[in-house]
């Protein structure tokens, strides 16, 4: 019934468009104590840069792990997108920024979150 009345309607899906995207702002606000503008949610890789901000919030290394099972994992999920595909492209970010200042930093983050990516064979 939903599907009919967008299509009749294209102001129908807008609204449509923004309640889903308002929903998703609340789910991560909610289950990921994470604040995410509207404007980031249509954004093609807007999981990537979630997954980031996860992450990125998490000072210490050796606490990247934690942050994964508890918030990136379930996020990716919901996303229907792979965690440890997600993990790489984190890491390929922060190795891509070593040469920058503080990139000891980085590496250190780079080694525990790649710790964190599961062993598959």
């Amino acid at each position: 019934l939903m599907e009919e009345a967008i299509q009749g309607d294209p102001g129908t899906g807008q609204i449509y468009e923004l309640y889903r995207q308002l929903q998703a702002s609340a789910h991560i606000r909610l289950k990921h104590d994470l604040k995410v503008r509207l404007s980031e949610l249509r954004e093609d890789q807007m999981h990537r840069r979630i997954v980031a901000r996860l992450l990125d919030r998490v000072i210490a290394p050796e606490l990247l792990c934690e942050e994964v099972r508890a918030h990136v994992a379930p996020f990716c999920e919901w996303q229907a997108i792979d965690v440890d595909e997600a993990l790489q492209e984190y890491v390929l970010e922060l190795a891509d920024s070593l040469c920058l200042p503080c990139g000891d930093v980085r590496l250190e983050r780079a080694t525990a979150v790649t710790q964190c990516i599961s062993r598959k064979s």
